[in-house]
């Protein structure tokens, strides 16, 4: 007989805010959206400054809340001069919650006014060059535990992409060595597989084989599952990577260095190497291909050099298509006419082509 699972009471419209957002938190960030701990703190906590507001003018669930209601809370955080990433972090959360409550009918959700939200700026940083990578991967020569595990997270962080939570996350049993691929658990509790190269795929085999095995304490037993352990045999936690990375980058010259960075540099890397922006979505883990697009940073000679084969490419089609017109023709004028076109075609890719090469 299976156990008895008592369930949460349904909330209904006329419930108050607290209610209703405990239920939004625990039925759809969490059970709907799978999103993590730290992204569904930061909803609820954007939503409740929207709460408390809604309790200053004495309306206590978010049916009683109205267009006006709604348009003046954005109007009190206009005159806070919050940063822009503050202010769409706060709106991104009350879209959000007005699609639950619009969907489980417990307010209207046509009453979220137009609420025009500041784009979300490309990131300054740059992706590291071969000199700066070089320069921290030479940081990595000290052979102790701590080192040979720090030095295998960067592998993977730089030569896939990964997120430092993502780092955090693997086990043990996620890399298949003799397949040379590693599953992956990205936000939202979404899985990929991914390639490795020969030469990191070492790197985190000889960090298990002999390092892993000495993170441990004497009185405290080791987590058997986790990838990456701390000194003292439990799962690395995300601020420690991201302290690491930083350390290194410092003793590399290079100032504030961090895992989304390694992120930019990988996908930069992929894009000068011809991967199409698909596949780099694919490898990132982003749901949005806008999202991959930020990261790329290409260089201007590259913009140039893709900017010609695409000429190129368009001028070698166009021949090809008046060639095949030639031959369809029905009147040697028709033919003739098509040929030349063919020809000038060819003219002009073989200029571009001449271009590229000076």
């Amino acid at each position: 007989m299976g156990a008895y699972v008592e369930l949460a009471a349904p909330v209904r419209a006329e419930d108050p805010t607290d209610a209703v957002v405990a239920a939004w938190e625990r039925d759809w960030l969490v059970g709907e959206r799978a999103l993590s701990p730290n992204t569904v703190a930061a909803y609820t906590a954007d939503v409740r400054d929207f709460m408390a507001f809604l309790s200053a003018i004495g309306i206590e669930s978010f049916s009683e809340a109205t267009t006006a209601d709604i348009s003046a809370w954005v109007g009190a955080l206009t005159q806070r001069q919050l940063s822009p990433s503050s202010f769409r972090a706060r709106i991104c959360a009350l879209r959000d919650l007005y699609r639950y409550l619009g969907a489980y009918g417990l307010a209207d959700e046509g009453s979220l006014p137009y609420i025009d939200v500041p784009r979300k700026r490309e990131s300054g940083e740059r992706p590291l060059d071969r000199n700066q990578e070089a320069a921290v991967w030479a940081t990595y020569d000290i052979d102790t535990p701590s080192h040979e595990r720090d030095r295998a997270e960067f592998a993977l962080m730089d030569d896939l992409g990964l997120r430092a939570s993502e780092i955090v996350e693997l086990n043990v049993g996620d890399l298949r060595s003799n397949d040379h691929d590693l599953w992956v658990h990205g936000k939202g509790g979404k899985a990929r597989l991914l390639p490795i190269a020969d030469d990191t795929l070492s790197v985190v085999e000889h960090y298990m084989e002999c390092a892993r095995p000495r993170l441990k304490c004497a009185n405290r037993r080791q987590d058997e599952s986790a990838l990456f352990l701390n000194t003292r045999g439990g799962r690395i936690t995300r601020q420690a990577v991201w302290q690491s990375v930083a350390r290194h980058g410092k003793a590399a010259g290079v100032a504030n260095l961090h895992p989304h960075q390694l992120r930019r540099t990988f996908a930069s890397q992929m894009y000068r190497r011809n991967m199409d922006l698909r596949t780099i979505q694919e490898m990132l883990g982003h749901a949005d291909l806008q999202t991959t697009g930020l990261y790329i940073t290409p260089e201007a000679a590259d913009i140039h050099e893709r900017y010609d084969a695409a000429l190129r490419a368009f001028w070698e089609s166009s021949a090809e298509k008046e060639e095949r017109a030639a031959e369809l023709s029905e009147t040697e004028d028709q033919r003739r006419y098509w040929l030349n076109s063919a020809r000038i075609s060819r003219e002009r890719a073989r200029f571009e082509q001449g271009g590229a090469r000076d």
